[in-house]
C-alpha cells in the first residue's frame, strides 16, 4: 500500500495498472513511491528524498525551498 501526506486522491494505480489505496498513516519509501504512476520520489540538491504527487515530467507541485533537482518515476531517474 503507498503511503503519501502530499497526494489529493484517496485512490490511485500502480504501474501495472493495479487499483491501490493511499493510506497517510504508513511511511512511504522509495520502492512504494516509485512503484505508483501518480508519484514521483524527489531529491533534493542536499540530498534529502521524498514522495510527491506527479507524473514523468516531475512534481505536479516543486516547493522553490525544497531546491529539487532530480526525480525517480516509475523507477527511472531524471533531471530537472
Amino acid at each position: 500500500m503507498v503511503s503519501h501526506k502530499n497526494i489529493d486522491d484517496d485512490d490511485r494505480q500502480d504501474s501495472k495498472g493495479v487499483r491501490i489505496t493511499i493510506d497517510t498513516d504508513q511511511a512511504v519509501t522509495i520502492s512504494t513511491c516509485t512503484s505508483a504512476t501518480c508519484c514521483v520520489w524527489a531529491t533534493t540538491k542536499k540530498g534529502k528524498g521524498l514522495c510527491l504527487g506527479g507524473d514523468k515530467s516531475g512534481p505536479t507541485k516543486n516547493p522553490p525551498n525544497l531546491n529539487i533537482d532530480s526525480y525517480y518515476y516509475l523507477e527511472k531517474k531524471y533531471k530537472l
